[in-house]
């Protein structure tokens, strides 16, 4: 049914977009889709049934339910590896990279079978799926590129990590030419294992990147030039990328049915302006429960407005309404009324930064989360968990957005954070002048930034030409 549409609505190009598993990966294809519509492209969204989360699968039939004129292509990726279902550590969002990123017998018949009726520009392809799609690219002499769902740091991080030869000594630090040096504690804590599954699938497709048409980013110069300026001025040799474009930030484009819950804007709307702390550790980041407490007890010595969107489990089909309550102190909830808030249903992220209460912002450093904290001023607190969020708390605190504690870091298996140091540190935090008047500084640069005269949008046009041409 698919290609017969795209037989009939053939005056335009098509751009295929793919995207992989997680929140803010899918996220980013959304938004990217839309931008895409508004250039007058078509869109084929290819997408997967089986995702990891609840969440997930609500964005996705809600995005295509009010984007008619986009067309879904669904495929089902390959079983997940049953050598690493079974693993007591196995994050299920790594089981589910590991199984997209082997779906090319999938993906190969089905995206040939459209490219014989629809004139496709280009595949964009998530970064999960670069090794994947480069062969399928490859095979049907379309261009691919990749939507890199991180910063530009943590992109030329991944280039001089898999670029070097591991010889089973620690990791010191990794030296990025143009960059600094990325001290151990930075290094993703996977990463230091060269046996996890992460790391298989991380090396693999990062070493396909040198042969994408490009790679897309959600930043702008800004707020990484630096690591912009070592990407694409071939400082990362041996590993070259042929261009990378920034074109951020994409945000601001919400599929229809994501409004935050009543319960979290009314609560909102009563708070005095700017002095609402909001507290996050994104959709799949749960601090250990003995955290849960300690940060409790701090924003009770604080004695700061919050808003705690908590959450106990990687996988919100595991969480019971309710549950994740359970964990804090006894008499907390009813102690912080009504300056605080403790809820566990899904919010709006961006509807609650941009709320005129919210004056800051305690959490993870996900680069989604980083992105739109700049676009509407609110600093960041950052107490990045795994992944690449320990690199982005350096963008953070290198960009002047807000500050990092070095040993605020990965409660999981990480050092146990008091609540007197917390209490101590939020009260500073939520004081700083200084850093709330570059986080406004940051707002009107990032706009700046895809503005008519833009460093972003003239990279977005430009892009968006050559696929019309």
């Amino acid at each position: 049914a698919i290609t017969e549409w795209c037989t009939m609505n053939s005056e335009k190009p098509w751009i295929v977009l793919v995207p992989s598993a997680g929140m803010s990966h899918i996220l980013l294809f959304i938004r990217f889709a839309s931008t895409i519509m508004e250039h007058g492209l078509n869109v084929v969204f290819v997408a997967t049934k089986s995702t990891v989360s609840s969440a997930e699968s609500h964005h996705i039939s809600q995005f295509l339910s009010s984007s008619p004129s986009i067309q879904p292509l669904w495929y089902d990726p390959l079983p997940l590896n049953p050598d690493f279902s079974h693993h007591k550590t196995a994050d299920p969002y790594y089981l589910h990279f590991d199984a997209l990123s082997r779906s090319k017998d999938v993906l190969l018949p089905l995206l040939s079978q459209l490219a014989t009726k629809a004139s496709i520009a280009a595949f964009i392809s998530d970064i999960f799926l670069a090794s994947c799609m480069c062969d399928v690219a490859e095979s049907l002499s379309i261009p691919n590129y990749v939507l890199y769902s991180s910063s530009a740091t943590m992109l030329a991080f991944s280039i001089c990590f898999s670029s070097s030869e591991p010889n089973g000594d620690p990791i010191e630090e990794i030296l990025i030419p143009g960059v600094g040096a990325v001290p151990s504690y930075c290094v993703p804590p996977a990463l230091k294992n060269p046996e996890h599954l992460f790391t298989t699938v991380f090396h693999k497709n990062n070493r396909a990147l040198s042969r994408a048409t490009g790679v897309l980013l959600n930043t702008f110069y800004k707020l990484e030039a630096e690591s912009l300026q070592a990407l694409n001025g071939g400082k990362l040799a041996p590993t070259s990328l042929r261009r990378v474009f920034p074109i951020g930030p994409l945000v601001g484009r919400r599929p229809a049915g994501g409004e935050s819950c009543a319960l979290v804007t009314e609560w909102l709307d009563e708070q005095p302006e700017g002095r609402v702390l909001y507290i996050s550790f994104g959709s799949r980041t749960p601090l250990a429960p003995e955290q849960i407490v300690e940060l409790a007890n701090g924003l009770e010595m604080a004695g700061c407005n919050f808003l705690w969107m908590l959450k106990t489990k990687i996988v919100d089909k595991e969480e019971s309404q309710g549950e994740a309550q359970n964990v804090l102190p006894d008499g907390f909830v009813e102690r912080v009324k009504p300056r605080g808030l403790v809820a566990d249903t899904w919010a709006d992220q961006e509807e609650v930064l941009a709320h005129r209460s919210v004056g800051g912002f305690l959490g993870h450093c996900g680069w989604s989360s980083v992105v739109e904290a700049v676009w509407h001023g609110v600093p960041i607190f950052g107490w990045p968990q795994a992944a690449d969020q320990l690199l982005n708390a350096m963008v953070v605190e290198r960009s002047g957005l807000g500050f990092w504690e070095r040993s605020w870091r990965g409660s999981n298996g990480g050092e146990l954070i008091k609540g007197e140091e917390i209490g101590r540190q939020l009260r500073l935090w939520m004081g700083d002048k200084h850093v709330k008047e570059r986080a406004r500084q940051l707002r009107e640069e990032a706009r700046t930034s895809i503005g008519a005269a833009g460093d972003s949008h003239r990279t977005l046009a430009e892009l968006m030409d050559a696929w019309k041409a």
